[in-house]
């Protein structure tokens, strides 16, 4: 799953005027076989995120030895609570004034939080990308 969400379609303040912060927030549970090529693809896109927030789910496997490999990535562990919990957790602890969710055994080419932000700054009746 991929989505791109300006915290204004959360009922919180957002203008799209003002400097765009974008949060990436993943959950993961027992994700060690994709999760570093998700947060990869992350670090290697055209317009970076300025934060990637994890909320891990009780993994019992190398989910978060993984995950702490990666500069600035904020790590949370979460008793389960399942994964929408864990989004809801990342949505609270991200600084940004847009946020997108990618799940860790995801992907994204190179440039689709770009793209993807130049949408959504071109189109005010689009409510997520």
């Amino acid at each position: 799953m991929w989505k791109l969400v300006p915290l204004s379609n959360l009922n919180l303040e957002y203008d799209v005027n003002r400097h765009t912060v974008l949060s990436i927030v993943m959950a993961t549970r027992n994700s060690e076989k994709h999760v570093s090529e998700a947060l990869e693809s992350l670090k290697n896109q055209s317009r970076p995120p300025d934060e990637i927030v994890v909320v891990d789910c009780v993994s019992n496997d190398r989910t978060r030895e993984i995950v702490n490999q990666f500069e600035r990535v904020k790590l949370i562990e979460q008793r389960s609570k399942g994964f929408q919990n864990a989004w809801n957790e990342g949505i609270c602890q991200a600084t940004g004034n847009i946020i997108g969710f990618l799940d860790s055994d995801d992907r994204l080419r190179a440039d689709a939080l770009g793209s993807s932000l130049r949408l959504l700054d071109r189109r005010n009746d689009i409510g997520a990308v």
